[in-house]
């Protein structure tokens, strides 16, 4: 009977984490929208795929409130710690077919985190590169653009303002 309830955890686990990793490539492929929609300026995808993010994120944290519910409980019946066992710890204690695809799912997870991580910090970087570009054309339009940085006697560099002209008549 034990056997067979860890079995039928560790299967409801695999669904879990396969659920998870669907949701994983869901969100790179929104991230990549939304990296499109960044270098095109387009305002509108922007907002559309911040939406959709915000929806798979609350989807990933759901499925992963069950996971966890479901590792907790499988580690219990394996007799490893509740709450410290990893899904390669329980792959390694269930053994077999189940373990394997446990472990496998695991190896799937970690690489679908990972690209998300890098596509996510692609997009912060194109974003600060836009707000940046955005604040240097706002200091030439008004008027007060940055000067080149100099370096002073002591080696600290600096940078100055500087006024600039600008035909506002035009």
């Amino acid at each position: 009977m034990i056997a067979s309830r860890n079995e039928g955890l560790a299967r409801e686990l695999a669904t879990l984490v396969n659920q998870q990793v669907d949701q994983l490539r869901k969100l790179e492929a929104t991230l990549r929208q939304q990296q499109t929609a960044v270098i095109g300026r387009d305002v509108e995808a922007v907002l559309a795929s911040l939406a959709e993010q915000s929806e798979v994120l609350d989807g990933l944290r759901a499925a992963d409130d069950k996971r966890t519910g479901v590792l907790t409980l499988l580690s219990g019946g394996l007799g490893l710690e509740a709450g410290k066992a990893t899904l390669r710890d329980l792959a390694g204690a269930l053994g077999g077919t189940l373990g394997d695809e446990l472990d496998s799912l695991s190896a799937t997870g970690r690489e679908a985190l990972a690209i998300v991580t890098r596509v996510n910090n692609d997009n912060r970087r194109l974003i600060e590169q836009s707000l940046e570009f955005i604040e240097t054309m706002l200091a030439a339009a008004s008027g007060r653009a940055p000067a080149a940085s100099t370096y002073q006697a002591s080696g600290v560099l600096t940078r100055t303002q500087i006024e600039t002209i600008v035909d506002h008549s035009a």
